[in-house]
């Protein structure tokens, strides 16, 4: 129980991380000739991804199910995949290089989306292993 608690803490804290980071340092382009750039997309997509993520914590940390928990888990693991799929495949940002979305924005989406798929990767070995350990001692 209290792994999960932590499971569900820390996709909380990076989610608002990565919130925070993309309003602030790890901000887009912004306006280009009047209209938003390539990032502003991605940026949108990542704090939608976000709430997402939170979400799901949220309703991990109420249901009680094991079913429900390793599905939970799973999405959790799609949803950082995607995060890190998002900067440079689903949402691609600017092209040129020297932009301020590729030295920041992209890193940083990539890094929080790598944190929460090894949080989410250890969540579910754990469950895994935690569900064989009460089969066990249940055949005992």
């Amino acid at each position: 129980m209290k792994k999960a608690r932590l499971k569900n803490i820390l996709f909380v804290l990076t989610s608002i991380f990565l919130v925070v980071g993309l309003l602030t340092f790890a901000h887009g382009c912004g306006y280009m000739h009047g209209v938003h750039g390539p990032c502003y997309k991605t940026k949108v997509i990542a704090i939608i991804s976000a709430a997402v993520l939170v979400l799901i914590s949220v309703i991990d940390y109420f249901v009680r199910s094991s079913k429900v928990k390793n599905f939970l888990s799973v999405l959790q693991l799609l949803t950082s995949i995607f995060l890190i799929v998002l900067p440079t495949y689903v949402a691609p940002v600017c092209r040129m290089k020297t932009m301020h979305c590729n030295i920041y924005t992209k890193p940083f989406i990539i890094l929080i989306g790598s944190i929460d798929l090894a949080i989410s990767v250890v969540a579910i070995v754990v469950g895994v292993l935690v569900n064989k350990r009460k089969e066990n001692e249940a055949y005992q």
